[in-house]
């Protein structure tokens, strides 16, 4: 991950142990936070919604399973990575085969602008999941700061 890109990280849009039950209730925090922070247009959460349910980003690896959701880099004002780390797993429905689900332990929530810039994003947290000790290490982190911290390092 480039250096610009671990910029996009920050503390005010790390959740830990969010008290969030579902996927709605996930977007919901995210959305109250991105709009609040002014990182977000009109039409976001429609935008966010609408792709989850026709591109599902739930994966599954063999150390934990994540959501990588995004929308389209004209919904977003302000480029940012969020991080929710659920108190519980949060369903989200799979990438690989949408008729499953996973239990997602993470929700990394991109919003990048410059071109192609998901894809490389994307490429590189799931390389950091494959890593069952980086994904050990995030598990252990208890405030925002030294979960992006941690984040750091794996990406160093």
């Amino acid at each position: 991950m480039a250096q610009e890109d671990l910029g996009l990280f920050r503390p005010e849009l790390v959740f830990l142990d969010a008290p969030v039950a579902s996927r709605a209730e996930t977007f919901d925090l995210l959305e109250r936070a991105l709009v609040a922070g002014g990182f977000v247009a009109k039409g976001w959460r429609a935008a966010l919604d609408a792709r989850e349910e026709a591109f599902p980003t739930g994966l599954a690896f063999a150390a934990c399973a994540v959501a990588i959701p995004h929308v389209d880099p004209a919904f977003v004002e302000r480029p940012y990575i969020a991080v929710v780390r659920p108190q519980r797993p949060v369903a989200f429905r799979s990438m690989a085969d949408p008729d499953q689900t996973v239990e997602a332990e993470f929700v990394f929530n991109l919003g990048v602008k410059r071109d192609d810039g998901q894809v490389a994003v994307l490429q590189q947290l799931m390389g950091l999941f494959f890593d069952e000790g980086a994904v050990a290490d995030l598990r252990a982190q208890h405030t925002p700061e030294t979960l992006l911290a941690c984040i750091g390092r794996h990406f160093a």
